[in-house]
């Protein structure tokens, strides 16, 4: 029931986990972010106002999470709970309206900045990666608010570079798994459950993997795509996918990975909604 709500991170946090369903606990916290957002847009308005709360935020649960560390809270709390957990949302919507026009993307234009920012942010990611492996009260007392930040300006750098491999970034296989990424997510982890024990781990990769993606795929075109065309202009529905999975073994293991023809013109990614929500 905590995850139907969208509460079983704080259930996680202060009671137990809750076996196959313990990773829904992400998907409580993004849906209690999507709550506050819209709220604090509607009392603050301006830009300024929104970067000056957002960046406030931040900082906040930055140390607060790290007295916790300190204080030795209980690392279920500290693993789960929105109020521990939700800067790296924040982060990604400061980054968002930073990075507008003007201002970070400009910048980051600079071969020499973005040659910068980069190597300093996959820096970071490489230490929180190690430190997450072998200190992880070091990666969640001082790393996790770097890593989110270091994440958004790899995104806004690569999103600013000429040269950047666009092709392969908007392939339509790419596209589609973005799309279907909630359901991958979601599903993952119970479709993988359900494999019995004795089946060998190559096998359990194979029918794991293909079943989610099958699940997945079904849950999108069924259950939420429908749901996110609701009320939305007929002649701009939300993308059902330019390809089906029943494409996938012509389109990629029979032509060789090739998602489209000479010259064919390639649709954006595409917003929020259609990257797993």
């Amino acid at each position: 029931m905590s995850a139907v709500l969208y509460v079983s991170n704080y259930y996680v946090a202060t009671h137990t986990l809750i076996g196959g369903l313990t990773h829904t606990w992400s998907l409580s916290v993004e849906e209690q972010f999507y709550v506050l957002w819209p709220l604090a847009f509607v009392a603050l308005r301006r830009r300024r106002s929104l970067v000056t709360l957002l960046g406030a935020t931040a900082i906040a649960v930055q140390v607060w999470r790290f007295g916790g560390v300190l204080l030795r809270a209980n690392p279920y709390y500290l693993e789960f709970a929105f109020d521990m957990r939700c800067d790296a949302l924040v982060v990604g919507c400061l980054l968002a309206l930073a990075s507008g026009p003007s201002a970070l993307q400009a910048r980051l234009r600079a071969v020499n900045v973005r040659r910068l920012a980069l190597s300093l942010s996959l820096a970071i990611i490489a230490l929180t990666t190690w430190a997450e492996i072998a200190h992880r009260r070091l990666a969640m007392a001082v790393l996790f608010g770097p890593v989110a930040v270091a994440f958004g300006v790899v995104i806004v750098s690569v999103s600013v570079m000429r040269a950047a491999p666009t092709p392969v970034l908007d392939s339509r296989v790419l596209r589609y798994i973005g799309r279907i990424s909630y359901g991958l997510y979601l599903y993952h982890v119970l479709v993988f459950n359900a494999i019995p024990r004795g089946v060998p781990v190559l096998w359990r990769l194979v029918i794991g993997g293909v079943g989610t993606f099958l699940i997945a795929s079904a849950s999108y075109h069924c259950v939420e795509a429908p749901i996110l065309n609701l009320g939305r202009p007929r002649r701009r529905p939300v993308p059902r996918a330019d390809w089906t999975p029943e494409t996938f073994v012509k389109n990629v293991l029979v032509s060789g990975g090739s998602m489209g023809s000479p010259g064919e013109v390639q649709e954006p990614v595409g917003n929020v909604q259609e990257i797993g929500g």
